[in-house]
């Protein structure tokens, strides 16, 4: 070898000498699965494909380009993004960055003013660590969001390594393999909407480091590990939204009470503390910058209001607007949408493709280690080694399925009116992909082993016997990976494009460009708009705020981010900003009557700016 490292000219002199660097080489070798040792090469291939790592690597891969190229192409939001969801954590993070964190007390500033008087305007139902977090970003990089979303989705990659670790330890503490394919029951929408979202991109790691470093603690008995579990649950509960951080304590139970991994009781309690001293940390925040009577009443309002439904937007209004806070009554409890949502977020893809598979797998582990008794009509399954592996596999997936269904119900049903609005998100999908993932490497491994075994069957009629089960098992096994891989395609087709093509939502530009510095009026969320104009405005502007006659009354619209308007503080809307899309919850006006809104506003106001997203009218006076 050269002092460079790469290999030296052979003796053999009709072999070309090469330059590839040994490091390069081994590189290569290990990228292709392929060992080198004493007596030759060993190819890795039939565990790097029972483990599903061939394929995991490559999907990772294909949505971190896809998310790059959308990145480029338009740095504030993705294609998919709940627009004015992101926006506000990036106008609170403004806020924090303008007028500091102390001038509302760490709680998020949803004002758009530039009047430092119609600061702050509070929302105090969540906690501000999305918001607080991307404030320090935006110290170090400035409003550069290109960077912003750069890392969180780094922190989103991350947190999927932990998740495929977590599939791998549960796996294999079952005798089974393939956590790779776990990725294959994650919808492209869920991975695309989660990836750069301040709240959702650490879900994952939340989620499955804390149990993760529990194991490292475990296994080398450092307090390091102990310690960084119960930070990272720490910062979760003062950081993640409150159904999230609901799952995780309900999940971190669980995996303790159903044996799904080693944890210790004592630590799951710790972290179930930890967690809920941050939640006490929060509402002591609230009841610090708010007073006592304003606080309890508010929280009042939100608890009966998100499980109830009652009291309604007209009966708190006052209230909030007295206080200047965000109004939080705007649920309405529907048992029958809050069923949807609830079915909605135990989706996944593939769902009912992969519940007939465990159906048809659990009959045919009961055909194969059972024993039909004639006399008594029933059938026996031994506990013995014959049927070990089937009992093993069916109580694992039973019990995980027992986990992620109750982690996911827990949240949703301590909230069924707020339940019906938002739901997880599609983020009960990590939990379920694990249930599926055990389904489908149980059900491979028992079919493998099967047609190993079916030769060595000693009577015909128990080989065609055997033969036909296992040709049935196999076929619904390929059924399911078709319904699973159409399904996908349909996803793919649909989130492909959007990240190729131009972002819709770049149109929103032209707001900042031509109503800069101007107090508008919208019929959607106010900082939609704000966000780009940089002044006060007023969001859910609808019939009531636009008279038949033409006149414009801004206290008929549902929400003003302006601290003290109505008590003696007084703007004067300029424009109109009329939206065909990004609807926010309490947005009324749809379809017909939209038309009807746009015809009263192309009658009696001049339309300067047009767009497919939205239109902008100059507003005449009354």
């Amino acid at each position: 070898m050269d002092p460079t490292g790469t290999t030296t000219a052979p003796a053999d002199p009709n072999v070309v000498e090469t330059r590839i660097p040994k490091g390069v080489s081994r590189s290569l070798l290990t990228w292709f699965r392929v060992r080198r040792t004493a007596q030759g090469y060993v190819l890795d291939w039939i565990p790097s494909l029972s483990s599903g790592t061939w394929l995991g690597v490559p999907i990772l891969a294909g949505y971190a380009l896809l998310f790059l190229v959308a990145l480029a192409r338009f740095p504030l939001v993705g294609p998919v993004a709940t627009v004015d969801e992101q926006l506000i954590y990036y106008q609170t993070a403004r806020n924090f960055v303008q007028y500091g964190f102390l001038n509302s007390g760490f709680l998020h500033d949803l004002s758009t003013g530039s009047n430092p008087a119609h600061h702050p305007y509070i929302y105090s139902h969540m906690p501000a660590g999305p918001e607080v977090f991307v404030a320090v970003l935006m110290k170090i990089f400035g409003e550069r969001w290109a960077l912003v979303r750069l890392v969180f989705a780094a922190i989103f990659f991350v947190g999927m390594a932990y998740f495929l670790r977590f599939v791998q330890l549960v796996l294999t503490r079952h005798g089974l393999t393939g956590a790779g394919y776990a990725l294959l029951f994650l919808s492209p929408f869920t991975v695309f909407h989660a990836i750069d979202h301040p709240a959702y991109s650490p879900f994952l790691l939340f989620l499955f480091f804390p149990v993760m470093a529990l194991q490292r603690y475990y296994v080398t008995g450092r307090a390091v590990h102990y310690w960084l579990a119960l930070t990272s649950v720490l910062v979760a509960s003062v950081y993640a939204v409150t159904l999230s951080f609901i799952l995780f304590c309900v999940a971190w139970s669980l995996l303790w009470l159903l044996g799904l991994v080693r944890l210790e009781f004592r630590h799951v309690a710790a972290m179930i503390l930890v967690g809920a001293s941050g939640i006490l940390l929060h509402l002591l925040q609230g009841m610090w910058f708010l007073g006592p009577a304003v606080f309890f009443e508010e929280l009042r309002i939100t608890l009966s209001n998100r499980m109830f439904g009652e009291p309604s937007v007209q009966e708190v209004m006052a209230f909030y607007r007295t206080h200047d806070i965000v109004v939080h009554g705007t649920h309405q409890f529907d048992p029958f949408r809050s069923l949807v949502s609830i079915n909605k977020s135990l989706r996944f893809p593939g769902r009912l493709a992969f519940v007939l598979l465990a159906l048809v797998a659990v009959a045919w582990g009961i055909l194969r280690t059972g024993r039909f008794d004639r006399t008594t009509d029933t059938l026996f399954v031994p506990i013995d080694a014959t049927s070990a592996s089937f009992r093993t596999s069916v109580s694992l997936t039973a019990r995980l399925l027992v986990w992620a269904v109750v982690s996911i119900l827990i949240p949703l049903t301590l909230f069924p009116a707020y339940t019906g609005d938002y739901g997880l998100q599609g983020l009960g999908e990590f939990l379920l992909a694990v249930v599926a993932v055990a389904v489908l490497a149980y059900t491979t491994r028992e079919v493998l082993a099967e047609g190993r075994g079916l030769p060595s069957a000693s009577r015909p009629d128990e080989v065609w016997v055997r033969g036909l089960a296992l040709v049935i098992v196999v076929a619904v096994s390929l059924g399911a990976l078709a319904m699973l891989a159409r399904t996908q395609q349909v996803n793919l087709k649909a989130m492909v494009p959007a990240h190729l093509a131009t972002n819709p939502n770049a149109e929103l530009l032209e707001i900042g460009r031509l109503m800069k510095g101007r107090v508008i009026m919208t019929n959607v969320y106010p900082t939609t708009a704000s966000f780009f104009t940089q002044e006060a405005a007023f969001g859910g502007c609808e019939m009531a705020a636009f008279g038949s006659d033409g006149s414009v009354d801004p206290a008929g619209c549902h929400a003003a981010f302006i601290k003290g308007y109505g008590r003696g503080v007084s703007v004067n809307p300029t424009h109109a900003i009329l939206f065909r899309s990004l609807f926010t919850g309490f947005t009324q006006c749809l379809e017909d009557c939209l038309e009807k809104l746009e015809a009263r506003l192309g009658t009696y106001h001049e339309k300067v700016f047009e767009a497919k997203l939205f239109t902008i009218y100059a507003l005449r006076e009354n």
